[in-house]
């Protein structure tokens, strides 16, 4: 009994996830311009390691 109760509240919480997480066309435009940029040019990324130690220095994280 507890079992179906969880598993169906499971679900109810599933279904209200997918209705609030919503991603809004402008963020979706600007991982597709950022994927579009990054295929054009595979070579100028940043490593994120770099980029982590970089922004720890700096704000002295």
């Amino acid at each position: 009994m507890k079992g179906e109760y969880l598993k169906r509240k499971y679900k109810e919480i599933e279904r209200e996830e997918k209705d609030t997480l919503e991603i809004p066309d402008w963020q979706k435009e600007i991982v597709l311009q950022r994927l579009k940029e990054y295929h054009s040019n595979p070579e100028n990324v940043l490593d994120w390691v770099d980029v982590q130690k970089e922004i720890e220095t700096k704000y002295g994280f």
